[in-house]
């Protein structure tokens, strides 16, 4: 009985196993559901960066977050361009259908080059950029080094902020996990995706806003060949936030938009990011979290359009 009892257990560890396991999607399966009309790819170090470029007129950056995709801002295109507006996203490497970078490069010097080359080529003179938490530290990082091109920035629950603590005692339960020896390889392959569905539910306040097709989409995306191994390499790299201190000479209007109830980057550093950024406002969300264009679409993009109309 007992030899019953262990072999129906390692029966059922092996059904878990089974049920976790997921091999690499193919991207151009991917390709076939998550590109539309406006989907174009940019050659940059050996990658293809996946960019959508939608509407005529001054013309935003939409930068997203770790884990995202650009189609974060799928609700907030909608309306920007409806008033006038030109909106550019990307898939930042290692995310979405961009996927890794060749030679694993994931430093700041790497994406802040993308956004350059990419301005370049679309030929963009001066635009207003727009990040949300890695988006976010990106964004005030390519303001610093190239302010005459940004004529507004928007932070929505930015990272970057310097910490005492150490990184990883700071950072979210998946990223923690990503960075042990031994789970991080486990995870890029066995990639439940009750995983996605439980980190969304950190990120979001109300549960009950996650929808099931937003689940699907990131469980979906994350299987692109090689996300999960670029994912892991990038957070087991994590970045030197530098140029804190320059922000104090930048002159970008800035509005600083935050989540009260983020659990991923405390809501007391929107306070610092505006006692280091002169010319800049806040907007607290009191039952938001840490991604607010996602959770509300439809009221946190009416409070940028009254900022950027300005």
């Amino acid at each position: 009985m007992k030899k019953f009892y262990i072999g129906g257990g390692f029966l059922v560890i092996l059904v878990i196993l089974w049920s976790a396991y997921h091999a690499d999607v193919p991207l151009e399966l991917l390709k076939e559901k998550y590109t539309d009309q406006y989907s174009t790819f940019f050659p940059f170090q050996g990658m293809d960066v996946h960019y959508r470029d939608q509407g005529e007129g001054p013309p935003l950056y939409l930068l997203h977050g770790t884990g995202a995709s650009l189609h974060t801002w799928d609700v907030w295109t909608q309306k920007i361009v409806s008033k006038g507006y030109r909106v550019v996203r990307l898939d930042l490497p290692a995310y979405g259908l961009t996927g890794a970078h060749p030679d694993g490069d994931y430093s700041p010097a790497m994406y802040l080059g993308l956004l350059e080359a990419l301005r370049n080529h679309l030929e963009l003179d001066s635009l207003v950029i727009v990040g949300n938490s890695f988006g976010g530290f990106l964004s005030w990082q390519y303001a610093i080094n190239h302010s005459s091109r940004v004529s507004k920035m928007v932070l929505l629950d930015p990272s970057g902020a310097p910490r005492k603590d150490s990184v990883n005692k700071s950072s979210p339960l998946i990223v923690r996990l990503a960075r042990t020896k031994g789970v991080g390889e486990v995870l890029s392959k066995f990639t439940p995706r009750s995983i996605i569905e439980g980190n969304l539910k950190e990120v979001y306040y109300h549960d009950s806003l996650v929808a099931e097709e937003t689940i699907d989409r990131y469980h979906e995306l994350s299987l692109r060949e090689g996300n999960r191994k670029a994912f892991i390499d990038r957070v087991r790299n994590p970045y030197q936030a530098t140029g804190w201190e320059q922000l104090s000479t930048l002159e970008v209007p800035t509005l600083i938009m935050w989540g009260e109830q983020d659990e991923w980057i405390p809501v007391a550093d929107a306070e610092r990011f505006h006692q280091a950024i002169p010319n800049s406002r806040v907007l607290i969300y009191p039952a938001l979290g840490h991604v607010p264009m996602e959770e509300d679409p439809a009221g946190t993009v009416d409070d940028v359009l009254s900022f950027i109309s300005e």
